[in-house]
């Protein structure tokens, strides 16, 4: 599969250009006592708008069983498309259609959201002094919540791996 660098995106945002996009996805949360396990479903989208950045966005959706969703009820009232084919089951390969070992799901409430940037970290100096050419490249990540928490991460690139760390977290 080829792959193509986003038109009107800057050079220096090359190392992140593969993120350009939505991504969707199905996981678990849970942790401890405190949050109880559950499957969710998450949408990520990076953006661009020709600065030196990348625009992101996340959303979490705790997962229902598609059955149980479509009981009764409307579209979504988002105005998001439905995952769904006319069969009514989950398409193959759709956002949220998980294979039959667990079942289809759809999204119910918003569980989490964010949304931040991510930038390249300018002035990065190759061996010779020039511009950094070759991977890895510093990154770092600004995400902040509606719950009022702001969260930079700092880390590097290098192909298709990003390895962050928190750098500081501020309520």
């Amino acid at each position: 599969m080829a792959f193509h660098i986003p038109a009107g995106l800057g050079p220096e945002l090359y190392p992140l250009s593969w993120l350009v996009g939505t991504w969707r996805g199905e996981g678990t949360i849970g942790y401890h006592d405190e949050i109880a396990h559950a499957r969710v479903l998450q949408e990520v989208a990076f953006t661009h708008d020709g600065g030196p950045y990348l625009a992101y966005r996340s959303t979490t959706w705790l997962a229902v069983p598609r059955n149980a969703a479509d009981a009764g009820s409307p579209a979504p009232a988002d105005g998001s498309p439905s995952e769904r084919g006319e069969s009514g089951e989950a398409e193959p390969g759709s956002a949220f259609g998980l294979g039959p070992a667990a079942g289809p799901v759809a999204r119910g409430d918003v569980w989490h959201t964010e949304s931040g940037y991510w930038r390249v970290v300018p002035g990065q100096k190759g061996k010779h002094g020039g511009p950094k050419q070759d991977p890895p490249f510093e990154v770092e990540s600004l995400v902040a919540d509606p719950a009022g928490y702001v969260t930079i991460y700092a880390g590097q690139v290098d192909g298709a791996r990003i390895d962050l760390a928190t750098d500081l977290l501020a309520r």
